[in-house]
């Protein structure tokens, strides 16, 4: 992930995140690990699956890098066992901010640092390993010291994979899902769909530019 702030800052991620800024020359290992111990085994997988599921060592990874483009030392991440920390020293401090809701196994798909408020962050969450399919997102107006969760409109049943905002007008968000694009126009408090003529499909990810939003669906291969 390439900072918004500092055009010489590169993030990489494993259960550490690392940074370069002489275009990968180098790189300094910027945090500890930022993952659970052990996430243990959902609930929901009989004793024979339980039995086989290897977490590699039950240790997560860092799923969601976002710094901040108003802050270049503020950064955010998600992983993909329920945790997010953030940094605003530039990884020489983290402090755990995950919303009291999420358990082992909801994974973080996306946080979005808000281009208009450096307190302010997004994070979408994908609990369907835990055969959770509801929508999670969440969120932040003072930095993860509290969350709310912002899903009115959002079907049931549909999971997130993306939250991204406008960069232009505060308070426009999207969101992918599932099942297709959602639109809210009042910061994440109603949502309402924003399909037209897209095929219903997995959105994975947008790309917004300009006065454009471009929508990356999941591959023809399967992979996000």
């Amino acid at each position: 992930m390439l900072s918004p702030a500092d055009s010489h800052a590169l993030y990489y991620a494993s259960q550490f995140l690392f940074k370069t800024t002489d275009g990968a020359q180098t790189w300094k290992q910027i945090s500890g690990d930022l993952t659970r111990p052990d996430p243990g085994i959902p609930s929901n997988l009989n004793a024979i699956a339980a039995a086989a599921t290897d977490r590699n060592g039950k240790r997560g990874v860092i799923y969601a890098v976002a710094p901040s483009p108003l802050r270049a030392p503020l950064i955010w991440v998600g992983t993909d066992d329920g945790l997010i920390h953030v940094t605003t020293d530039d990884g020489a401090s983290w402090r755990d901010v995950t919303p009291a809701a999420l358990t082992a196994w909801s994974r973080v798909t996306g946080i979005e640092a808000s281009h208009f408020d450096a307190d302010t962050a997004y994070a979408s969450v994908d609990r369907h390993q835990l055969q959770d399919f509801a929508p999670y997102i969440y969120r932040t107006r003072d930095q993860g010291r509290s969350w709310q969760r912002i899903t009115t409109g959002l079907p049931d049943g549909v999971y997130v994979h993306v939250i991204k905002e406008d960069l232009l007008r505060r308070g426009l968000l999207f969101a992918g899902t599932e099942r297709g694009a959602f639109v809210s126009f009042d910061d994440g408090d109603h949502w309402q769909a924003l399909q037209r003529n897209l095929p219903v499909t997995s959105v994975r990810d947008f790309v917004v530019y300009g006065n454009d939003l471009i929508v990356v669906p999941r591959t023809a291969a399967g992979s996000g």
